[in-house]
């Protein structure tokens, strides 16, 4: 997991173990659901296929890019609001900083991600104070790593888990469900 990002990983307890799942990893057997909210509104489902790889300026960051590895996100619209939208996400694919990267791309960066988005920049017209007051205590990327599917190394059997939001993630979702925006301003989007 990225720094900042909660939710579940899984860690190999030995060799044999850790081959195998690199071995799923590079045959895109391992199932990865992320749920994240981003700024914006995105209003359908879709797949990002575009390649990721180091940024030409920046060489701590990722970008779009032509020679980079071939990377997919899958995502989907879960709930829509004025300023946000909260999204499930399904790697195909595992690159450095993959999801943050393609929203950006979607032009839909992720709440709180200061790297590859606009951080906690507010368009305070859109926003009650109660709100912005969650978002600007929000301190990381609005990113979980929720479901993680894979085989056993041993048994061969297909195992998954699943973990709640964390608790910083699910006040925000609450704040944003509870937002009243008055009716004469127009939802915001980012594209």
């Amino acid at each position: 997991l990225d720094k900042d990002t909660s939710g579940l990983l899984v860690v190999a307890k030995t060799l044999a173990a850790q081959t195998s799942l690199v071995r799923q990893l590079q045959a895109r057997t391992v199932k990865r659901e992320y749920r994240t909210i981003v700024w914006g509104q995105v209003w359908r489902n879709g797949k990002i296929d575009q390649p990721i790889g180091r940024h030409s300026h920046s060489r701590t960051k990722m970008a779009i890019n032509r020679m980079g590895k071939p990377a997919v996100t899958r995502y989907e619209v879960l709930e829509r609001f004025a300023v946000h939208t909260y999204m499930r996400c399904n790697l195909e694919t595992g690159r450095t900083h993959q999801i943050r990267v393609h929203m950006q791309f979607l032009k839909a960066p992720i709440v709180g991600d200061i790297v590859y988005g606009i951080g906690n920049i507010i368009p305070h017209k859109l926003m009650t104070q109660a709100l912005r007051d969650v978002i600007l205590g929000f301190n990381r990327q609005a990113l979980h790593a929720f479901k993680l599917g894979l085989i056993h190394p041993k048994t061969n059997e297909f195992m998954e888990w699943q973990i709640e939001l964390a608790d910083d993630m699910r006040l925000l979702l609450e704040a944003m469900r509870h937002e009243d925006i008055p009716e004469e301003i127009e939802p915001f989007d980012f594209g």
